[in-house]
């Protein structure tokens, strides 16, 4: 705490995160949210509805001005990332450097503006023609900019927290809005048990699985495959390096938290639908792609798998790490470096995602299965393998951040502490030198010899 730039770090990704919280509660003009409310949840907050209004921490069932929340942003951040992949013009962009990054991070604001006012839209659209909005047409317009207004605000908020605090901003504000729905969850439990309706030790086997939970989680992000790359004696300059090894860590989840989102917005389409459409809710693909159902989650798992390999060559490129390796004049034992290093690197990766996959399926499937045969449906929910996968990993990151930044901190400290202890005995030095001079000068030595007082 006597650290102040720590400190206002901390402050200012509190502040945001309250200022978050507070805006979900502001409704937008216009709309009838309590009919609004049961027609999307008709049976509590559960189901796909449920999960997206507990990514955004409450403003679906508010629908208030952060309705949208980040998607629009993570939406363009993805394509973006796909089309610098493939788009030669915007592949140069992200070479630039700092200046480059800034043309992205502009032409993503703007189109994460344009994306939120479409989807403004067709939301506003879609409840006017369910007579959801009270009102004409000025009503519809200042709806759909207030829709688009919010989205750019929580854009703007990560933006801030990323800049100024601690964190990824829009990572910690979709933890924030997880985080937000665990107390009303936990005291809804603790009523059921109360009543009788549940068995206590249900409620305490709930508990030992949230802490199995979390800990396969943080053994997941943590699992890594270590390649040694060595590194040989070489002359620089006139010098000859020790050479030695490194290790270069390929994480068996390459791809993070990003393939369970995926999937899960991809199983939103057929929910807007079949709510769009009231007739498909009680058919058999309305019975199919209910949330929780066999055919949900196996749908859910297949898409998983898929978005892992998918994702995988835009966050770690074999190719580039391979021209780094030898760049810097390291190998891999056993490989030639080139492009057998880079295909081995490939080979590698290509044997971890699926255990990667496999461990993205189990963690967001199987809990809420078991949290429904104890009779606790309201923690399984909230406790869902994804959400706790989202805020393990935001959490660890956060954390990481901090501890490091302190590090540096103390590190700056030390060497401003070794520079001014340096230049106290530099000083010292040379008020000595100066006092030898003083007392050699001629003047000195011929009042001292006439024995007269200085």
């Amino acid at each position: 705490m006597k650290n102040s730039n720590l400190v206002n770090r901390l402050l200012i990704t509190f502040g945001f995160l309250l200022l978050y919280r507070a805006s979900v509660f502001i409704p937008v003009p216009g709309v009838d949210v309590d009919a609004l409310r049961s027609m999307l949840f008709p049976n509590g907050n559960g189901g796909v509805f449920g999960m997206a209004n507990m990514f955004s921490g409450g403003a679906l069932e508010n629908f208030s001005i952060l309705t949208l929340g980040i998607a629009p942003y993570i939406t363009v951040s993805i394509i973006l990332q796909l089309l610098t992949a493939s788009v030669p013009t915007l592949g140069a962009l992200k070479e630039q450097g700092l200046e480059g990054r800034r043309a992205l991070s502009r032409l993503t604001r703007i189109l994460t503006i344009f994306l939120a006012l479409i989807q403004g839209s067709i939301v506003i659209s879609t409840l006017k023609a369910q007579g959801l909005i009270e009102g004409g047409g000025l009503v519809y317009v200042v709806a759909i900019l207030t829709l688009t207004a919010g989205s750019s605000f929580v854009m703007w908020l990560g933006e801030q927290i990323s800049e100024r605090g601690f964190g990824n901003g829009i990572s910690l504000l979709i933890c924030a809005g997880i985080m937000a729905r665990i107390p009303s969850t936990v005291v809804a439990a603790v009523s059921q048990v109360r009543e009788g309706i549940t068995p206590p030790g249900y409620l305490l086997g709930a508990v030992g699985l949230l802490f199995g939970i979390v800990l396969t989680v943080i053994l997941g992000e943590r699992a890594v495959r270590k390649l040694v790359i060595m590194f040989p004696k070489r002359a620089v300059a006139g010098m000859v390096s020790s050479g030695g090894s490194q290790t270069l860590p390929l994480k068996m989840n390459m791809s993070g938290v990003l393939p369970p989102i995926f999937a899960g917005a991809v199983m939103m389409i057929p929910a807007y639908a079949i709510s769009y459409f009231p007739a498909l809710s009680g058919s058999v693909v309305g019975e199919l792609l209910a949330y929780g159902s066999w055919g949900y989650n196996c749908i859910f798992a297949a898409l998983t798998m898929f978005f892992c390999f998918f994702y995988l060559p835009i966050v770690f490129d074999p190719i580039d790490v391979s021209k780094s390796i030898v760049r810097n004049g390291g190998y891999i034992a056993g490989v030639r470096p080139g492009e057998e290093t880079s295909t081995f690197l490939m080979n590698v990766l290509n044997r971890l995602t699926p255990w990667g996959a496999l461990y993205l399926i189990a963690v967001c499937i199987i809990p809420p299965v078991l949290f429904g045969a104890m009779g606790l449906d309201g923690l399984g929910f909230v406790f869902s393998g994804t959400s706790v996968l989202i805020v393990v990993a935001v959490v660890l990151d956060a954390l990481s951040q901090y501890a490091s930044m302190r590090a540096m901190e103390v590190y700056n400290a030390s060497v401003d502490d070794g520079v001014g202890a340096s230049s106290t005995k530099l000083a010292k030095r040379k008020g000595r030198g100066a006092l030898k001079r003083s007392t050699t000068r001629p003047e000195f030595v011929r009042a001292k010899r006439s024995n007269v007082k200085i």
